[in-house]
């Protein structure tokens, strides 16, 4: 095959298609190297076995620090001061950090994240929804993105949040940019970062004063106990929240319902079969890839793989795409099957650092594709499938808009 570039990872082409872009990979080059500048990072496309495997792989870790105690090379060092403060400071969350800093840190929001305590969000996720359909119902038609899938898992983790209702759109502003901009913080993204900074410490300031009832103020009260949170790592664990609070579900949601228009006899068996919701989120989350690689990891020591020698300090991304698609696990990986049984799925990491957030993405997931299926029977596409444009992102599969009509 030809030789992939780092570019063609956020294109057009493998956006639109990835199960069978990483199907590729996996069969014919398992690992592809990229340079930028001091660092070198793999791009890892293997099996499902192997996969899990490697998420779970002690040689692999994610902090620097445990990669080079003796210190950070000269010009690696400078290579990561080229993100800005404002990016180094936005990482000082678990999602960098391994044991113990990584325990204690997700010990602090795991609480919070547990499958009961999600469950009691079901109502209030309902409302949201219903509230959103409510919207845009008598126009007939809506950008599925913009007006519902976006709004309502940043609505959700806003308020678990407790960002006060006046400044969501102000907030729901910032957080987008942040995003949009992440892969490449240039003097914009670094001022959108600090007014995001700024507005969280003085959130942070405002509940030492009146501490309320919502995962800021747990956070704060937390920290304030052992005096282990530095104001920094709590604004970086408020940031990671947002992120892996919205950002799956986002994708999720628009993907999954781009899948089932595209496939209409699952969208009927779906609306003939409502008890199939909890297994279509999850053939969803495994073939529409709404997270195409796993966190990035460091190799802590030189190592092998697919006799190809991996450096310390060298950086690889996992794809979970591909092993979502290896037909070993998987019957007929690159179709969709709402009553798919067998799907334990990797989307969602293995080990210490599976993602905390997985019971809230399935629970709106299954409010979201059941209210949608509910209250508009007629939905379909408002356009050509090949007119739909994706976000030029390598690490995550998102639409820029889905255009229906109902």
């Amino acid at each position: 095959m030809e030789a992939v570039t780092f570019n063609d990872l956020g294109s057009q082409k493998v956006l639109r298609s990835p199960a069978s872009f990483y199907a590729r990979l996996r069969e014919h080059e398992p690992l592809t190297p990229f340079t930028f500048g001091a660092i070198k990072i793999w791009l890892v496309a293997t099996t499902y076995d192997e996969t899990a495997l490697l998420l779970k792989d002690p040689r692999f870790v994610r902090d620097i620090h445990h990669v080079f105690p003796e210190g950070i090379p000269p010009a690696l060092q400078q290579f990561i001061q080229q993100g800005g403060e404002t990016l180094q400071l936005l990482s000082q969350n678990m999602l960098s950090l391994d044991p113990p800093d990584h325990t204690r840190l997700r010990g602090l929001v795991s609480k919070a994240f547990t499958p009961r305590m999600i469950e009691q969000l079901r109502p209030r996720i309902q409302q949201i929804a219903d509230e959103l359909l409510d919207a845009v119902q008598a126009r007939g038609q809506m950008d599925l993105v913009a007006d519902f899938a976006y709004p309502l898992p940043m609505s959700v983790i806003s308020e678990m949040l407790g960002i006060p209702p006046e400044d969501r759109a102000q907030f729901r502003s910032l957080t987008q940019a942040l995003l949009a901009g992440a892969m490449t913080p240039d003097q914009k993204w670094q001022t959108t970062g600090e007014s995001f900074i700024s507005y969280i410490k003085k959130q942070l300031a405002a509940r030492r004063e009146k501490p309320g009832d919502d995962l800021m103020s747990n956070l704060l009260q937390a920290r304030e106990q052992d005096d282990m949170l530095t104001e920094d790592e709590l604004v970086s664990m408020i940031w990671l929240l947002i992120v892996a609070g919205h950002e799956t579900t986002v994708n999720l949601l628009s993907n999954g319902a781009l899948a089932l228009l595209l496939f209409p006899e699952q969208l009927r068996l779906l609306r003939t079969n409502p008890g199939l919701i909890p297994s279509a989120v999850e053939e969803l989350l495994r073939l529409t890839a709404p997270v195409l690689f796993a966190s990035k990891r460091m190799a802590r020591e030189d190592l092998t793989l697919h006799d190809q020698l991996i450096h310390r300090g060298d950086v690889i991304y996992i794809s979970t795409a591909a092993a979502n698609t290896d037909p070993e696990k998987f019957s007929d990986p690159q179709n969709l099957d709402v009553s798919r049984q067998e799907n334990r799925h990797l989307i969602f990491g293995k080990g210490i650092h599976s993602c905390l957030g997985a019971p809230l993405a399935r629970l709106e997931g299954q409010i979201a594709f059941s209210t949608l299926l509910a209250r508009l029977p007629n939905l379909r596409l408002a356009c050509e499938p090949e007119s739909l444009e994706w976000n030029p992102l390598f690490n995550l599969r998102s639409l820029k808009s889905l255009p229906v009509s109902f």
